[in-house]
């Protein structure tokens, strides 16, 4: 836990490491095989995983800075809960990994999982319907809800 420099504050939302952590915790407690598909430009991404996550494998990214789909499908393990934490707002990249995971249900249980928000899994090339066919998994601090109590507390809060 994370110490406070200042006795009486009292952080209500978690930073994002701890959020990122909850996450790798949640993916270890299910002894899932943990591959992470992030591109050039999410550098943060790459170093926090590479010192904070041991044992989570990158799949390669080919010379122009796309997916190595190949290389993707043979890191994926027949048997075990296959969790592919994507980081990049490359629609390309998007795509090949989501097709990637999909040619592998066949042969292998695949979940996609995002560490944040990523706009790019919002626009219309990328098909709804393929995202949760993969079980999308994201971190999120705060619970958007259409159910009437929500609406009820919303309307009276605003």
């Amino acid at each position: 836990m994370l110490t406070n420099p200042i006795d009486n504050l009292y952080q209500a939302i978690p930073s994002n490491d701890v959020v990122r952590n909850s996450v790798f915790d949640y993916m270890r407690a299910k002894n899932g095989n943990i591959v992470a598909v992030v591109d050039k430009k999410k550098e943060s991404v790459i170093n926090y995983i590479k010192q904070n996550q041991k044992g989570v494998v990158f799949a390669t990214l080919t010379e122009t800075g796309g997916l190595d789909v190949a290389n993707l499908k043979g890191l994926l393990l027949p048997g075990r809960i296959n969790y592919v934490v994507m980081e990049t707002g490359n629609t390309a990249m998007v795509k090949a990994t989501i097709k990637a995971l999909l040619d592998s249900q066949k042969t292998c249980q695949v979940q996609l999982v995002i560490l944040e928000p990523n706009s790019t899994l919002d626009t219309d090339e990328i098909n709804f319907d393929n995202l949760v066919k993969l079980n999308l998994m994201y971190p999120s601090v705060t619970r958007e809800s259409s159910e009437a109590g929500a609406l009820i507390f919303k309307k009276n809060t605003v």
